[in-house]
């Protein structure tokens, strides 16, 4: 997602399995509401387990797993 390593922000949507990230910014409250709901928070680090067309398997830094669908990760900026 952020090959050359310049801290790039971008959407949790095009998040790479095995990456770690950053999560910026989730752009709209319903968006924050849901990821809240999973343990994702503005500022925590997540690492991508796993990506498909449809859903995005994430661990948070508490180490919990959660499934997102793509369609609501497009919402979240992330850098890393």
């Amino acid at each position: 997602m952020d090959p050359a390593g310049d801290g790039t922000v971008r959407s949790l949507a095009a998040a790479e399995a095995g990456r770690e990230y950053e999560v910026e910014r989730i752009l709209f409250d319903s968006a924050r509401e849901l990821c809240a709901d999973l343990g994702v928070h503005e500022g925590d680090r997540v690492t991508c387990r796993g990506s498909g067309s449809e859903v995005l398997v994430l661990e948070n830094a508490a180490g919990r797993v959660v499934v997102l669908a793509s369609d609501w990760a497009r919402w979240v900026q992330v850098r890393g």
